[in-house]
């Protein structure tokens, strides 16, 4: 937490105004974003249920001016968080650079040449990732949770208890990822600056490796370093792929069209209530689903600070 607090100090020079500007654009998009399940109850009962002539139009431009907002809203707070992302990369790497001057030579005895660029260059943008991009995505995601939410238990608490019951299971195994995802995260960033090292003195070195013949112990080696890179790789592309998210909502989305499908039948339900709470869950999955990931994220991008 306190390496956390550290990288977000960097980003209070620009929370005004770019950083206020992106969280409206973020808080628009979820209320945009929450009003389309209802313009979808709407359309099923009054234009395919009721057929209403003069409801059509509405329909119509309802579709056209969200399709409008959600887009433009979207655009902004991109836009936004990356001009601020791409700031606090860039001061990031001043003060890196800035502090490295200021070291004396004991320093760049100590390390390699390699594993200094990559602290500078990888490093910093996985940093990147966990204090602007993962800071946006708990932001918006969770607020398009906040009202997705209110808007399924407005429009059917019974079928919002089905659709959010399964949430909290999710937790449990995200603990255990997210701690072997950092510790994995931190491996591959030790790697990546050694293989950076090893380039560099290859690349540095080449004319006393051919003098002695050890260009093949020199591949071999640079194999060995990279096939363990590899397998680090991997083991991260595993633990971020377990498909919790895919289990769960298949689950909920399942036990929802059972229960709310025989209701419709049963005529306890209209047809538009129960579409708009179907495209209500499908649009709750989405935040959800990216949180879990943000959480990766987080994790990956702080193995990155601990080298910075």
């Amino acid at each position: 937490m306190k390496q956390y607090r550290r990288l977000l100090g960097h980003l209070r020079p620009y929370l005004w105004p770019h950083g206020v500007l992106a969280v409206v654009a973020m808080l628009g998009f979820s209320g945009v974003e929450s009003s389309i399940p209802f313009l979808a109850k709407f359309t099923f009962d009054q234009v395919f249920t009721q057929q209403h002539r003069e409801a059509l139009p509405l329909a119509v431009v309802g579709v056209l001016v969200l399709a409008v907002l959600r887009g433009g809203l979207d655009f902004a707070s991109e836009y936004l968080t990356d001009w601020i992302g791409q700031r606090v990369v860039t001061d990031l790497r001043n003060e890196l650079t800035s502090h490295m001057q200021r070291l004396d030579l004991a320093f760049f005895n100590r390390q390699r040449a390699g594993q200094i660029v990559s602290r500078v260059t990888t490093d910093v943008s996985l940093v990147r990732g966990t204090v602007t991009d993962a800071l946006t995505s708990l932001f918006e995601d969770i607020t398009r949770l906040i009202g997705l939410v209110a808007v399924a238990v407005y429009m059917d608490w019974v079928l919002a208890l089905l659709a959010v019951v399964l949430f909290p299971v999710a937790g449990l195994p995200l603990r255990y990822f997210s701690k072997q995802l950092r510790q994995t995260g931190r491996g591959m960033q030790e790697g990546i600056g050694r293989l950076n090292a090893m380039l560099h003195e290859n690349v540095q070195g080449n004319r006393v490796v051919k003098a002695f013949g050890q260009e093949r112990s020199e591949q071999e080696r640079f194999h060995e370093h990279n096939l363990r890179l590899f397998r680090l790789y991997m083991r991260q592309s595993l633990l971020r792929a377990v498909p919790i998210t895919e289990l769960l909502a298949g689950i909920a989305v399942a036990g929802i069209i059972y229960y709310g499908g025989a209701s419709v039948i049963a005529g306890t339900r209209t047809q538009g209530a129960f579409i708009g709470f179907v495209i209500t869950l499908f649009l709750l999955y989405e935040p959800f689903k990216r949180l879990v990931r943000t959480n990766y994220a987080i994790q990956q991008g702080l193995a990155g600070a601990d080298r910075v």
